[in-house]
C-alpha cells in the first residue's frame, strides 16, 4: 500500500462568505496541488472539503498521513465525534444537530477506502506545506470573487474616466458590461439602486456637463424637479457609474473597486 502525505487547509472571507480550500499531496518525489472554492460557504466546510478533495485524488487505497490546522476536522475524526454523530442519527447531542453532514458522509466513505491518520499542525507557524495550502485557499477565494462579480459600467464614450474604469477591470481579467449612459440612460430601478449605494442624488450629477448649464439645474427649486431632469437627460450623470450588485461608485474609484476584489 502506497504511503502518501496530504496537507489541507480551508479559508473563508466573511464566514459565511466566499471560501476556498488548498491541498498538497506528497508521494516520494511526486507532488500535486489542488484548490477550489465556493461563492457562499463557511470556513469549516472548506476545511472539510480540502480533506475530501485530497483523498478523492488518490487512485488506489493508500496509507495517508493527513495534516490540517483545523482542530474541528482533526478532533472530529481522531476523537470519533463523527462516528458518534452518525450513530446518533447525526445529532451532536439531544438538542443540537451535527453540522456539515453532507460533507462528513463523504469523508467517512473515503475513510473506508484509505487508512488515514489525522494530524493537527499549528497554522501560520512557518510550516511550508501548511503555508502553501493557505496560499492556494486564498487564491481560490480571489478567483471565486472575480467570477461571481457582476460589474456594470455606465459611462460616456468620450469620458476619459470611463475608459480608465474599463481598463482597470480589463487588466484584472474581470468581466464587465459597458453601457453608454447618454444613449441608454438608467432605468428608475437602476437609478434608485445607485443613489442608495452612493448616498445622495447630488453625487450623481456632473456639474461640469453642458446639460447642467443648458438646463439651469442650479436654479431649479425642488429636488424632485432636479431628479426628473436627471432621468430625462442622462448626459447629466457624472461618469463612470460602476455597479457591482447593490454596490456602486461614481467617478474613477480604484481604491473602492480594489476592496470589492479582496
Amino acid at each position: 500500500m502506497k504511503e502518501v502525505t496530504i496537507y489541507t487547509d480551508g479559508a473563508c472571507s466573511g464566514n459565511p462568505g466566499p471560501g476556498g480550500y488548498g491541498v498538497v499531496l506528497l508521494y516520494g518525489n511526486n507532488r500535486k496541488e489542488l484548490s477550489g472554492g465556493e461563492a457562499e460557504t463557511t470556513n469549516n466546510r472548506m476545511e472539510i472539503m480540502g480533506v475530501i478533495k485530497g483523498l478523492e485524488a488518490l487512485k488506489a487505497p493508500c496509507k495517508v498521513e493527513l495534516y490540517s490546522d483545523s482542530r474541528y476536522v482533526v478532533d472530529a475524526i481522531e476523537k470519533d465525534w463523527v462516528v458518534r454523530w452518525r450513530s446518533n442519527n447525526w445529532m451532536r447531542n439531544k438538542k443540537d444537530p451535527a453540522l456539515n453532514v453532507d460533507l462528513w458522509k463523504q469523508v467517512l466513505a473515503l475513510l473506508d477506502i484509505h487508512q488515514v491518520k489525522f494530524n493537527w499542525v499549528k497554522g501560520h507557524a512557518s510550516n511550508p506545506e501548511n503555508e502553501r495550502c493557505d496560499e492556494l485557499a486564498r487564491a481560490a477565494i480571489d478567483k471565486v470573487r472575480r467570477k461571481s462579480m457582476n460589474i456594470q459600467i455606465f459611462g460616456k464614450v468620450k469620458c476619459f474616466d470611463s475608459k480608465k474604469a474599463e481598463r482597470y477591470f480589463k487588466e484584472r481579467k474581470i468581466k464587465y458590461q459597458f453601457a453608454d449612459i447618454v444613449k441608454f440612460g438608467l432605468s428608475k430601478g437602476e437609478y434608485q439602486s445607485v443613489k442608495n449605494a452612493v448616498g445622495s442624488m447630488s453625487k450623481l450629477i456632473d456639474e461640469n456637463s453642458k446639460e447642467y448649464k443648458n438646463l439651469f439645474i442650479e436654479y431649479l427649486a425642488s429636488l424632485d424637479d432636479v431628479e426628473e431632469k436627471l432621468l430625462e437627460n442622462p448626459g447629466l450623470f457624472k461618469t463612470p457609474i460602476v455597479r457591482n450588485g447593490r454596490k456602486a461608485t461614481v467617478g474613477y474609484q480604484p481604491d473602492i473597486w480594489a476592496e470589492w476584489i479582496k
